[in-house]
């Protein structure tokens, strides 16, 4: 993509990676990057999981083959990038075993041009400079607080009030800023520490095994939702007694599904919710929607016209959320489905045409479920 930066008002190439933890799979990714590599004109950064070391020094323990690390060094060779001068751990990742079996890697690095090499040296993204927002934050509201004393004792003073005023907008800027910092500061503390190093399973067995605590979780599962219950057949006769669908209800349901509605969907969708398997959240499509907006719409429709969704935009991630502070069991975790934002659109489509027709096929007495509909409508007196 295509980055402005605000501050020196330069623009570069930036590319965001995650290869395959196998080698073939990893293939492409250098293939891509190859290519990409033919066109990019101008600074050019590189950065995320490349899931390979560059060379072997950036191992300890455990071992890494000759083939993996020289398809990696042919692909930064060809082209014509190199590791960007970076602070902090050597390593990036380690599995979190004994110290027997600890294995250490930089896996996650930032490769750069010579381009970004001589036109960026200025952009240094470090985390003393982003850590001040705290700190800013707070200062803003100490400004603000003190100003709001001075009007205390002159009210009617129009300099203090002025100056009120852009005190509370730069409060609320600060806040919000810090208030998204510390966001993400919670999740990668959660990706580096948050892992689930023990747990005891259906039968009070505790395990510290990362293979046996997954089996522990998914025997549990399994037994919730994996075993087959019989069901009895809908009797079609006794549903056609009650309402149905007639053909002003199906040409609601079966209309053309607009590009305002889409937009209404995607933006609907809160910002802050968690990403699916893409890993772009309803902010990336809302900021970027002049760009992909049409491309967008067209890949909905697509799904509607054709009635087949294409397994990526179905694919979810079950995340486990703990339903105490320090959860021990299997059964103290709750499963939630992370799902892309394309899915949640297309849900959402598809549950507003619903709306429009599902009061006039619901029976009255059907109060609760029911946008417009109570409950405690249905409260008789005896």
């Amino acid at each position: 993509m295509r980055v402005l930066e605000i501050a020196t008002n330069k623009k570069f190439c930036l590319s965001m990676v995650y290869g395959f933890n196998d080698l073939c799979g990893r293939h492409e990714l250098w293939d891509q990057l190859t290519r990409f590599a033919s066109i990019v004109h101008g600074p050019w950064l590189v950065c995320g999981d490349f899931n390979t070391v560059l060379v072997h020094s950036k191992r300890l323990g455990g071992s890494s083959t000759d083939a993996e690390i020289e398809d990696f060094y042919a692909c930064v060779d060809k082209c014509e990038l190199f590791d960007s001068p970076a602070m902090g751990s050597l390593f990036t990742w380690n599995n979190k075993q004994d110290a027997t079996t600890r294995v250490y890697s930089r896996l996650d690095r930032a490769l750069i041009n010579r381009e970004w090499s001589m036109d960026m040296e200025e952009i240094n993204y470090n985390k003393e400079h982003f850590c001040d927002i705290e700190n800013s934050s707070l200062m803003a509201l100490k400004n603000l607080e003190y100003i709001q004393s001075q009007i205390v004792q002159q009210p009617g003073d129009k300099d203090w009030i002025e100056k009120e005023k852009h005190a509370i907008k730069e409060y609320k800027e600060l806040k919000e800023a810090c208030a998204h910092f510390l966001s993400q500061k919670a999740k990668a503390s959660w990706i580096k520490e948050g892992d689930i190093l023990a747990i005891k399973d259906v039968d009070g067995v505790e395990h510290d095994d990362p293979q046996h605590i997954q089996e522990a979780f998914l025997k549990y599962y399994k037994s919730l939702l994996g075993e087959s219950v019989s069901t009895t057949k809908v009797n079609v006769k006794i549903i056609r007694k009650g309402a149905t669908c007639n053909a002003a209800h199906c040409s609601v349901l079966l209309k053309p599904i607009t590009d305002e509605e889409i937009k209404a969907a995607i933006f609907s969708i809160l910002e802050y919710k968690t990403s699916g398997p893409d890993g772009y959240s309803s902010a990336f499509y809302k900021d970027s929607w002049s760009i992909i907006g049409d491309e967008v719409c067209q890949a909905v429709k697509d799904v509607f016209r054709s009635g087949k969704l294409f397994r990526q935009l179905n694919t979810t991630v079950l995340t486990l959320i703990p339903k105490c502070k320090v959860p021990t069991h299997v059964t103290q975790f709750r499963p939630i489905a992370c799902c892309n934002v394309l899915y949640k659109c297309i849900s959402k489509l598809i549950c507003n045409r619903l709306a429009e027709v599902l009061p006039e096929i619901i029976s009255l007495n059907q109060g609760s479920f029911i946008k417009g509909r109570s409950i405690i409508e249905n409260i008789l007196e005896c």
